[in-house]
């Protein structure tokens, strides 16, 4: 292992050490105490700080400036960040209250210059477990909840709490995330990129073990970044992205690594089993989508992008990045079975994954087109196809691959977000129309507590007008004489309509008894009585709590629709009706159908007729498919894990037309990237510019609308009754909710605030704030006769410029910055393409340049750049075949030289021995005139051996081609160093020996070239040899298996190493004299032979030099015994 991988484990143990420490068990009662002591301490300050005199002086004022008002909601806003609120009492009456205490605070009671002073506070969120921040700043080892005594509950003040796991923050968890998540990426980095794969497949195991056995997730479920994502698991955001990158990694990897492998000799079962491999990839990537995206965990936001979050973000990268896996898994295996089985089994191999994916798609209950979804697969596989076809694979395959993708991926995610929708409507329907037992009704209607409470409520019908009725008032009445809390009143005559509720149609009640009507959609039971014949009371008791009907729906029975929000016709209606499925489709509508009883069903209805969010959903996936592909080539040139294939590899980036690509595309994209920005920016300041004004047109309006109301009440009493009894209507006008608030009776549940602003700052006016949700309350001043008499809540549900619009001109813009940069990349192809053609076509002009050839020049009628370099071009192709025919003359002239300098070379060679042969006969006739005739017939046949090759030099030399060419023939190799030897051996200044093997070996050879050459060696080696020295000459001859080799070794000065490399060249010579042509022309000449020469060479001890020659093939035989002769 390396020294990062030592280095990583070790920092990885000491990770998991302080995480274990840092999450073990600790006493309980530490953190009660320190729990209670923050509380104490807490509700300390706050009195310190409520009973200054300067903050209680101000409570008591009864005229505040802007400045004393700003003061009061600092002190209201800092109460509220520590989860404190106050009351005060002045002589019982209520002074201040600042934020409205909950049922499980903790309060304590002060009193101060007689004032009771009430201070709580609540350590508890609505999840009842104790606030995070206080957690903190306790410093708490433990978290609690609210419980009842026992069950390990321990005593907090008066409540009881509960332990439920050690505390850890959501920082430290969030820091150890951090932590973990980037030491398994770099594991991964170091086992691939050291071909580790057993730590690989230690790190998936390790996953699956986690997923299996996921207790260890409980330690940092409050985690911003461990969001549960799976219903029936606990899978967080964290480990799909850490399962996606294993997977993809291991995909990419294994398949590069295991499709070098030569194919198994079952080829059959190879392209089987990698075809069900890959399907079951394609159907389990689908089947996580689906999964996904029916979670009730996961907002994915496909219909708001603007919405979208970390965990929406984090499930697009995992989903790209599993699919990358595939694709690239998929194309190593295609790319085998083209190189090495063939296109049968190729194209048998596509059509066996198509059809098991779409098989697999059934099994698996996918809820998708069988057609659609094998054309699909069969038109991916052929895509891939193609892509491997295409040897050089240009930045265009990122956008087509990119618009692929896309239109594939969103496709799916809206295809299951409709799915999803029905279904949950289908929900809906069926818990909004659930069956009330009849027997629940009987028992009411026996009971006769709606006739009671009519009879009570018939006792204040006293005053004609709508002013003496307080609806508030008379429901708080009723329930508390008749201990019942869900009661519902309407009232109608014959002069003015529903004064308090609007009842429903008359299709939706549905009569059980006389006087006694049941509402099927609202589950309430209504008895109605008529007084006087002008006066009709209805009053209603909910039997069972209706389902919250967020979604609009309709009704039929027998023939009758009832509809509720909901915009559709009667064909459309009766299409359902006529319907036999569930779900119905048509027109760009799709219709839910949950049947209640023979000929009564509920409905409802999705409108899919706006491709905006589809293309919208489609140009973001293709952004980061685009960014993503780029990122893993980045990667890539560092970690080696990317096919070949991949549409876009850095390291392949080498031609100046990709880059010329790159770069238009990049400015393109970082000028859409800037003008996005600043065309968003100018519409959310446009958005919120409209808002204001939209927001302060309504508050008018609605402000309009009170006043119309109440300039007919007669008193300030009747006045703020008018207004809560029209509040409804109000409400449904203008899309608001409204909460009516008097000045006069003061109640704890009122907003402080408002109230001290309304009541004691002078020329009130509208104003609005922020609720901790982000939306907009307004406070309206509530007049009678120009006196304020409180103040309206006004809650807004929605905005003209907010929502869906907004959503849309963005998606709308967005679309058309992706539609534009498509066009973009296209336009920077053919650029980049025409910018680089005429360098092309001066690429292919310069490899087909031939010297001495007719070239071609090349026409360019524009005078720019490629202008200027192409007329250089042309210059230099007139300036070549000039050049060209002076070569030719000056080549002639000096072959004509050289071939002089070669023929007296090669005529100088034999006339050296053949001057001392004729010194060694005239010595030997003048010593020894009786042997003269016998030594002159051993040197006369030499001299003729030396003059043959003479008049072969001359005959050549008529033909100049024929020189340096060898005439091979079958020779005696013994003969030829004896020959050699001879002609050397009788100088008296060194030694001259031969050594050869007793059996004959023969060649394919020139002999004579082979004698000249060896005559050229063996003088080289006497010439080589100081005179101080006594010489030493070994010719040897032997054999090596199938090669003859031919030694000559001296012990002559040697070669020194700066020359060896000059040796063979021509004209090199270490001599005085000479030309430095024998050795290379020897080279050659062994060359022509099929043979080799070299040499080995030690300075001031020697040089040796070989020629090493095939031996005739009959003439190989197994090694033996022979003796060498010297």
């Amino acid at each position: 292992m390396t020294k990062s991988l030592y280095i990583t484990l070790i920092f990885l143990v000491g990770i998991l050490a302080i995480d274990v420490y840092t999450y073990k068990e600790t006493d309980i009662k530490d953190s009660i105490v320190k729990l209670e002591a923050y509380v104490n301490s807490h509700i300390e300050n706050a009195r310190r700080n409520i009973s200054n005199e300067s903050n209680y002086n101000l409570f008591r004022k009864t005229n505040l400036n802007v400045d004393e008002l700003n003061q009061i909601k600092s002190i209201e806003e800092s109460l509220k960040s520590q989860h404190i609120s106050i009351k005060i009492l002045d002589q019982g009456e209520p002074l201040v209250w600042l934020n409205n205490r909950d049922h499980n605070t903790i309060c304590r009671s002060f009193v101060y210059n007689n004032s009771e002073l009430e201070i709580c506070l609540n350590p508890f969120n609505n999840d009842l477990r104790v606030h995070e921040s206080i957690g903190i700043e306790a410093h708490l080892e433990n978290t609690f909840e609210l419980s009842n005594s026992g069950d390990g509950a321990v005593q907090f003040f008066n409540k009881w709490v509960k332990p439920i796991d050690y505390y850890r923050t959501v920082n430290l968890n969030n820091v150890f995330i951090v932590l973990y998540f980037f030491l398994f990426i770099y594991l991964l980095y170091v086992f691939i990129k050291n071909r580790l794969y057993l730590g690989v497949a230690f790190l998936a195991l390790g996953r699956v073990l986690l997923f299996i056995f996921p207790s260890w997730h409980e330690r940092f479920a409050n985690s911003s970044f461990m969001q549960q994502i799976l219903e029936w698991k606990t899978y967080g955001t964290v480990d799909l992205i850490l399962d996606s990158i294993i997977l993809f990694l291991i995909l990419s990897t294994y398949s590069t690594s295991q499709f070098k492998r030569e194919v198994p000799k079952s080829k059959q079962l190879f392209v089987f089993f990698h075809s069900i491999f890959i399907a079951l990839l394609i159907v389990s990537h689908v089947r996580l989508i689906q999964v996904l995206s029916f979670s009730d965990l996961v907002d994915l936001s496909i219909n708001d992008l603007s919405r979208i979050d970390f965990t929406g973000i984090s499930i697009f990268i995992a989903i790209l990045l599993i699919q990358a896996g595939i694709f690239v898994y998929t194309i190593n295996f295609v790319k085998k079975l083209k190189s090495e089985v063939g296109r049968k089994p190729l194209y048998f191999s596509l059509v066996l994954c198509t059809l098991f994916s779409s098989g697999f798609s059934i099994l698996f209950q996918l809820d998708l087109d069988i057609f659609l979804t094998s054309l699909f697969f069969l038109s991916y596989f052929i895509l891939i196809d193609l892509f491997i076809d295409v040897k050089a694979k240009s930045i265009t395959w990122i956008i087509w691959w990119a618009i692929f993708f896309g239109v594939y991926l969103s496709s799916l995610f809206f295809n299951y977000d409709i799915k999803k929708d029905l279904r949950e409507s289908g929900r809906i329907l069926a818990d909004t129309f659930e069956d009330v037992q009849p027997s629940t009704l009987d028992s009411l209607i026996t009971s006769d507590i709606l006739n009671q409470i009519n009879t009570s409520f018939s006792e204040l019908l006293i005053l004609p007008k709508e002013a003496n009725y307080d609806h508030l008032d008379i429901i708080s009445y009723l329930q508390e004489k008749h201990g019942e809390s869900e009661i519902l009143i309407d009232i109608s005559n014959a002069e003015t309509y529903s004064y308090f509720r609007f009842l429903p149609e008359g299709l939706l009640l549905n009569q059980v008894k006389p006087n006694y009507f049941f509402d099927e959609i609202d589950n309430t039971l209504w008895f109605s009585q008529t007084f006087n014949d002008t006066i009709t009371l209805h009053t209603g008791i909910i039997v069972k709590p209706p389902a919250i009907k967020s979604k609009p729906f309709g009704y039929y029975k027998n023939g009758d629709s009832y509809v509720s929000n909901l915009t559709i016709s009667e064909s459309e209606i009766e299409d359902i009706a006529n319907s036999p499925n569930q779900y119905l489709n048509k027109n760009s509508n799709v219709y839910v159908k949950h049947m209640l009883g023979e000929n009564e069903f509920a409905f409802s209805k999705k409108s899919i007729k706006s491709i905006i969010k589809p293309v919208a959903l489609f140009s973001f996936l293709f952004s980061i498919i685009i960014v993503l592909v780029l990122t893993l080539g980045f990667i890539s040139q560092y970690i080696s894990f990317l096919s070949s294939l991949w549409p876009y590899n850095l390291k392949s980036v080498e031609s100046l037309n990709s880059k010329i690509q790159i770069a238009l595309i990049l400015v393109i994209l970082l000028s859409f990237i800037l003008i996005a920005f600043i065309t968003s920016s100018f519409l959310k300041s446009f958005i919120d510019n409209k808002n204001d004004e939209y927001l302060t047109d309504k508050l008018e309006a609605v402000s309009r609308d009170i006043n119309l109301k109440v300039r007919v009440a007669n008193s300030t009493s009747e006045a703020f009754t008018i207004g809560t009894n029209y509040q409804e209507q109000i409400e449904q006008i203008h899309n608001v909710e409204l909460s009516f608030n008097t000045l006069k009776d003061i109640s704890l549940q009122m907003e402080y605030f408002p109230f001290a602003y309304f009541s004691k700052f002078k020329n009130a006016t509208a104003y609005s704030t922020k609720d901790q949700e982000g939306k907009i309350i307004s406070y309206l001043p509530f007049k009678f006769k120009q006196d304020i008499l409180g103040f309206v809540k006004v809650r807004n549900q929605s905005s003209k410029f907010e929502g869906l619009n907004v959503f849309d001109f963005l998606g709308s813009i967005f679309n058309v910055y992706v539609f534009l940069f498509l066009i973009a990349s296209v336009l920077a192809v053919f650029i980049a393409r025409s910018i680089t053609r005429p360098l092309s076509i001066l690429n292919q002009k310069l490899t087909q340049l031939k010297f001495g050839k007719q070239n071609e020049l090349i026409t360019w009628e524009r005078e720019d750049e490629i202008g200027t370099l192409i007329n250089n071009y042309n210059t230099m192709v007139n300036q070549l075949e000039d050049s060209a025919a002076l070569l030719a003359k000056t080549e002639r002239d000096s072959a004509w030289r050289e071939m002089a300098k070669q023929v007296a070379h090669e005529i100088k060679n034999p006339l050296t021995p053949m001057k001392m042969y004729i010194q060694h006969l005239e010595k030997a006739i003048k010593q020894k005139p009786e042997e003269a005739h016998l030594i002159a017939k051993k040197i006369s046949a030499t001299l003729l051996e030396q003059v043959e090759n003479l008049t072969q030099i001359a005959n050549s030399f008529g033909n100049f081609a024929e020189l340096p060419q060898s005439s091979n023939e079958k020779i005696e190799l013994n003969s030829v160093v004896e020959l050699v030897h001879n002609l050397f051996r009788k100088r008296d200044d060194m030694e001259i020996i031969l050594s050869e093997p007793i059996d004959t070996i023969y060649v394919y050879a020139d002999k004579n070239q082979l004698i000249r050459i060896l005559n050229n060696l063996v003088k080289n080696a006497t010439e080589a040899i100081p005179k101080d020295r006594k010489g030493k000459i070994h010719l040897h001859l032997y054999k090596n298996d199938d090669k003859a080799f031919i030694k000559v070794t001296d012990n002559g000065s040697g070669i020194p190493d700066h020359m060896i490399e000059k040796v063979f060249q021509p004209k090199f010579t270490t001599k005085d004299s000479g030309s430095g042509l024998g050795l290379a022309i020897a080279l050659n000449m062994i060359e022509s032979m099929n043979g080799r020469m070299y040499f080995e060479s030690v300075e001031n001890e020697g040089t040796s030099f070989f020629i090493e020659l095939d031996i005739i093939r009959d003439q190989i035989t197994d090694k033996e015994k022979r003796i060498m002769l010297d």
